[in-house]
């Protein structure tokens, strides 16, 4: 931070010397409007320059959405659980698998498990993210069958 307010205060004085006007068509600043002018022009830049970093790393610079959704989960007996948390949290778009929810025996060699996702859908609409997630899971390995119940949008903290 120190090494930005001192290349920042550099570049306004070596601004300041090479602004002094030649001729009359230069505009004339005193030392306060000039500053102004300066950091005005030093924002526009440094915003120009974040914007294609930001499409770089495919996402935008601005607050992404996040949702939650309740599934019900059926998963065989014979496959561990967090194999199978970890996988969906691999899942594109899936930032927080909360697992302390809920976990019941149903039937023979299957176990029942109530879990929260949190994700961001991207570019998708909330219906469609939900009906791909639907299917992602589904391909988990030991996953038998998959219930999502209504998402929602969190608020940002």
């Amino acid at each position: 931070m120190k090494e930005t307010r001192k290349w920042l205060k550099e570049t306004i004085e070596r601004e300041i010397a090479l602004r002094q006007p030649a001729d009359i068509s230069q505009p004339v600043y005193d030392g306060d409007q000039f500053k102004q002018v300066l950091v005005e022009e030093i924002q526009d830049f440094l915003s120009e320059a974040v914007e294609p970093d930001a499409e770089r790393q495919g996402h935008q610079a601005r607050i992404t959405q996040v949702y939650e959704v309740q599934a019900t989960l059926v998963i065989k007996d014979t496959v561990k659980i967090d194999d199978v948390y970890t996988e969906i949290r691999a899942i594109d778009g899936v930032t927080i698998v909360s697992t302390a929810v809920e976990k019941r025996a149903s039937g023979v060699s299957r176990e029942r498990s109530l879990i929260k996702i949190k994700f961001m859908k991207g570019s998708n609409s909330l219906k469609h993210y939900v009906s791909l997630l639907t299917r992602s899971i589904l391909r988990v390995n030991g996953v038998v069958n998959v219930k999502l119940l209504a998402a929602r949008k969190l608020d940002p903290e």
